[in-house]
């Protein structure tokens, strides 16, 4: 005999939501990310008191380019966050729908969801800076000069953002200065990203919750 299978309620979307936030993955991987990136500073700073001028500069260039690695990992560790997020606030805004209830705080891409949260300035919000710097780092090496002027495809979702930001074309700095556009003007502390995370996801999470009355 066919049985009809309940769809699962929205308190249950909730609950997984809640899961993601909530999760202690990202901010584990950020943390050692964080720790490298302090060392490396310390390392730079000894190089630059050694009293060799040719050395520090090798070092400080090694060590210098070891911190934008560092910083681009971490990007991309909190987009892998972010997606998680959003995918699962997507399934609680689809699921609320399916329950013809209204629901306005964002729509159905993920870019939408993206948008909430701390703002960065009028037009991005720091969410939508974190997701393009590492977006960035994935894909620099493959965007011409051209792209920063006139950028084609996926690029036309990056660059103005990070523009914004005070990325620049001609710079070897440009995680950095992300970093600090972010709060994070030494770099090293790589919780700062956690917490904008968690700010977006709350505001996501109580959008949701306030839909659905719960």
């Amino acid at each position: 005999m066919f049985k009809y299978k309940r769809r699962p309620a929205i308190a249950i979307f909730l609950h997984l939501l809640d899961y993601v936030i909530q999760n202690d993955t990202h901010p584990e991987v950020l943390d050692v990310l964080g720790r490298g990136i302090k060392a490396a500073a310390a390392r730079i700073d000894r190089a630059a008191k050694s009293g060799s001028d040719d050395y520090a500069e090798a070092v400080i260039d090694t060590e210098t380019e070891i911190v934008e690695g560092l910083l681009g990992a971490a990007y991309v560790v909190c987009q892998t966050q972010i997606t998680a997020i959003a995918q699962a606030a997507l399934d609680c805004r689809a699921r609320i729908i399916e329950d013809s209830l209204t629901f306005t705080a964002f729509g159905d891409r993920d870019y939408e969801v993206r948008r909430m949260g701390p703002r960065f300035d009028a037009q991005w919000s720091k969410i939508e800076l974190l997701w393009a710097l590492a977006n960035y780092f994935k894909h620099r090496d493959e965007w011409s000069p051209n792209s920063w002027t006139n950028p084609q495809g996926l690029e036309q979702h990056t660059v103005p953002v990070i523009l914004a930001a005070g990325l620049k074309s001609s710079s070897t700095g440009n995680l950095r200065s992300g970093a600090a556009a972010l709060g994070n003007p030494n770099y090293e502390d790589v919780s700062v990203f956690q917490s904008l995370i968690r700010e977006w996801a709350d505001e996501v999470r109580e959008a949701i919750r306030q839909t659905a009355g719960l």
